[in-house]
């Protein structure tokens, strides 16, 4: 049985809000609870062309104050690319990077033949909890630019009880909070 979502046109009533965090920036945080499975919030975005991500990814890496916040997956066959980088009212692309404490995944589902991405709570999700999912890069460039992408950086933070990594981006860290 295909499972169905309803992915709504704005982020209003999901449940969620945005809070500011002490070395990461902004981040997305479940004002109730959620349950393995549920639908938490769209990744929403522009579709790219490949060349047009060539394109911006070029602009997005000489510029550190950007970031980077494009998801790269297949649809029919196709490598596609979603750009939220932009900043928008909508919250999925806030949500912060854990590889240590992730609570969701993101997720292809298809909606009248147009693929949408949307995280899913992994888990049961308490309400107060950080909304957070693995951005997957592992990339050695990428980690050695940004260091907090990494597991042993999150877990030596965690000890050190700075607090968990998950700047707000996908490829770089950000000062400005964005």
């Amino acid at each position: 049985m295909q499972e169905v979502f309803k992915i709504p046109a704005d982020d209003t009533n999901l449940g969620l809000s945005v809070k500011m965090f002490p070395n990461k920036g902004r981040g997305v945080i479940a004002e109730k609870a959620f349950v393995k499975g549920q639908f938490l919030v769209e990744y929403a975005g522009e579709f790219l062309t490949f060349k047009e991500w060539k394109k911006r990814e070029k602009v997005y890496k000489e510029d550190s104050e950007i970031g980077s916040f494009v998801v790269k997956f297949k649809h029919n066959d196709k490598v596609c690319f979603l750009d939220a980088t932009k900043e928008t009212p909508r919250l999925g692309r806030l949500v912060n990077h854990s590889r240590v404490h992730a609570n969701c995944n993101l997720k292809k589902v298809v909606i009248d033949q147009k693929p949408h991405i949307i995280l899913v709570a992994s888990k049961d999700i308490e309400s107060g909890s950080e909304i957070r999912y693995d951005y997957m890069d592992r990339d050695p460039a990428s980690l050695m630019h940004n260091p907090w992408l990494s597991k042993k950086q999150e877990l030596k933070m965690s000890e050190n009880k700075i607090g968990r990594l998950g700047y707000v981006g996908r490829y770089r860290y950000r000062a400005s909070g964005r």
